[in-house]
């Protein structure tokens, strides 16, 4: 109501020449301050709030004796209050609460045989002129209570919004419109009763203000009767136009300011969680647990016995070896004395470049995939799919390219390094992931070795290539496996670009494509150019199928239904397999896979008509050219369903 107070509320109250005024919901009290400045001396306000967002004991001592302050709901104060000349109404939104504020307060005006007061209330436009909203359900008795639920209202939308919409957190009616049902519709009820004539103004801007007066007030008051009529003129209408652009631009900026805080405390949360993220795959919170392994190493392969100082406070008694521990979580280490109890032993700095070839992928909208080739432990990984889960990344999967041995050949002692031998298999890797919930069905797992197994991948285009330490040998065959698969402006980062093959493979991309800019102290990176060639790689054996994607969002049945030319039967069919056709099923999680096998354009199933079946039912159209065989079709239900447990019918 505050926005009205210069242009609307403050000419009434003065020139009404109010002496007891009532605002019934004070929110932040701005307007209650208004009043009181105003006002002269031997003016008071009562103001009723069951939970105030200010203190109201400030303004108590700032307007000694003319401030009384009642704390509770509206309709339970106003029965012992005395008249009023002035009435602000903006308290709960509903019918009942809006009827009865009214009805009390001609009860206490006929008590003392006087007029109703001039009553302002403010909400009596959309959305709750014709809806009611309950701030607090138990205040209203269920009987007067309209059907609710905490969703969003559209305008021109009846019923709440499925999702999104105004005052999604609140108890709004679930219908608009209908008998007893918003605030207009409580002040209707209560002007159509009244035994004496009214004069009523709506001003249909900022949720709606309605102005209603006895004409008998205004008769004693011709002054107030002018400013009415002056509301209603075409002066009145253009001052109300020129409020409403100025309302609508106040609160453009206040929303632009809110959305900017907003996004920028969303923006540090975000950079928080990856940069505790990749805290976690460097275990830089644990170092000290590897210095503790390693002194229960050193003693198991010497005759002496556990330094129990180290093993108790490393960092006191082994000062040494933890920073040597910290270190290597900056700089990273390939030389295996560290780093083996982390997910990924690269480094921060690496980690850290990656980070902003994953935000350059992004601010210059690089479409494709991620791939990683040699993934260790799985820990860079992980902070890729991390990095498209916190910034929400849509159409950007991670694809994880690796031969998961869970160790070489030959293994070195372990103080020589050999326990950073023991790599880890498919299993360790998918359960770094689930640790940190971001095992779905966006990372796919290919296991074997990486130039065949990325020839036979049906991976897309790709935005950035990552060749992890392990797959470094395999430099010159991984880019020519993807060569033509990568995006312009793709990011390619080798770990290893030291090592001979990688020299190699570089020197050979340099030749036809552009110069590489190298990253730390054994890295390379550039953006890709699609112009040029590599020359195809050579597979050391034949590819290797994709490893199982685990499946998240399963549910316990699917029913893979197939049809052709078959559109009358389908809607008899389809209606069985409905939960209100079904009976005994409870709460089954099922889902129905509705697959269109070729049939002709004017028997062909639509969208529109399965999902009329229910939320539980979704089409696949197989197009015009789908074999005769219903196997086909059958194995992309097979492929494309949920369900724990499959059910087929043709």
């Amino acid at each position: 109501m505050y926005p009205f107070w210069e242009s609307v509320i403050a000419p009434l109250v003065r020139t009404a020449q109010a002496r007891r005024l009532v605002e019934i919901g004070a929110l932040r009290g701005e307007t209650t301050v208004k009043m009181l400045e105003d006002l002269g001396p031997d003016a008071e306000i009562h103001v009723i709030d069951p939970l105030p967002q200010f203190d109201p004991a400030e303004h108590e001592a700032r307007f000694p004796g003319r401030y009384i302050f009642h704390r509770g709901l509206s309709l339970d104060v106003l029965g012992d209050l005395p008249a009023f000349d002035f009435a602000l109404i903006d308290g709960d939104h509903n019918w009942y609460t809006v009827y009865n504020e009214c009805r009390l307060l001609r009860e206490a005006s006929r008590r003392e045989g006087v007029g109703l007061p001039l009553m302002i209330l403010h909400d009596v436009g959309w959305p709750y002129g014709r809806r009611d909203l309950y701030y607090d359900p138990s205040n209203v008795p269920e009987s007067a209570q309209q059907p609710w639920d905490t969703r969003g209202m559209i305008p021109g939308q009846s019923a709440l919004a499925k999702r999104g919409g105004f005052n999604v957190t609140l108890a709004n009616a679930l219908e608009e419109g209908g008998p007893r049902n918003g605030v207009r519709t409580g002040l209707d009820d209560f002007i159509a009763e009244h035994d004496q004539p009214l004069r009523q103004i709506i001003i249909p801007i900022y949720y709606g203000l309605a102005i209603v007066a006895e004409e008998a007030y205004l008769d004693e008051r011709p002054a107030v009767r002018e400013m009415l009529d002056r509301l209603e003129s075409v002066q009145g209408v253009q001052d109300l136009l020129e409020l409403s652009e100025s309302i609508r631009i106040e609160e453009a900026v206040f929303g632009h300011n809110m959305e900017r805080r907003a996004n920028e405390r969303l923006g540090r949360a975000v950079d928080r969680h990856l940069n505790l993220l990749k805290a976690a795959v460097l275990d830089e919170h644990y170092v000290e647990n590897e210095v503790r392994m390693n002194v229960l190493l050193e003693a198991a392969e010497t005759t002496r016995g556990v330094d129990l100082d180290r093993l108790r406070a490393p960092r006191q008694a082994a000062p040494r070896r933890v920073r040597e521990a910290v270190q290597s979580r900056r700089e990273g280490s390939t030389d295996g004395t560290h780093g083996h109890f982390a997910y990924t032993n690269i480094g921060r700095t690496r980690l850290d470049e990656i980070d902003e070839a994953m935000h350059t992928i992004e601010r210059d909208g690089v479409p494709g995939d991620v791939v990683e080739v040699g993934c260790g432990r799985g820990g860079v990984g992980i902070y890729l799919r991390g990095f498209i889960d916190a910034h929400e990344v849509k159409g950007r999967d991670l694809w994880v390219v690796d031969e998961f041995r869970a160790r070489p050949d030959e293994i070195r002692p372990l103080l020589q390094g050999g326990i950073s031998d023991l790599w880890s298999d498919l299993n360790q890797v998918r359960d770094g992931f689930e640790r940190f919930d971001l095992l779905d069905d966006r990372v796919r797992f290919v296991q074997g070795p990486p130039a065949g197994s990325l020839s036979d991948a049906p991976i897309g285009a790709i935005s950035l290539l990552r060749i992890g330490r392990t797959a470094a040998r395999h430099t010159a065959d991984i880019l020519a496996a993807v060569d033509d698969r990568l995006s312009e402006g793709a990011v390619i980062l080798i770990e290893d670009a030291e090592s001979a093959e990688a020299t190699a493979a570089i020197e050979a991309y340099e030749g036809s494509k552009g110069n590489p800019e190298r990253l730390g102290w054994a890295g390379a990176s550039w953006r890709h150019s699609t112009e040029g060639s590599l020359p195809a790689p050579s597979l050391s054996r034949g590819p290797v199928p994709l490893a199982t994607a685990v499946r998240t969002d399963a549910v316990e049945l699917s029913v893979i239904v197939v049809f052709h030319n078959m559109a009358r039967e389908a809607k008899r069919t389809l209606h069985t397999l409905t939960r209100g056709y079904q009976r005994g099923i409870g709460n089954l999680d099922y889902e129905v896979i509705v697959i269109d096998n070729g049939s002709s354009p004017e028997q062909r199933l639509t969208d529109e008509f399965i999902r009329s079946f229910g939320e539980e039912f979704r089409l696949i159209d197989m197009g015009p050219d789908a074999p005769s065989s219903p196997v086909p079709a059958l194995n992309r239900g097979m492929q494309e369903s949920h369900g724990k447990k499959l059910a087929f019918m043709i």
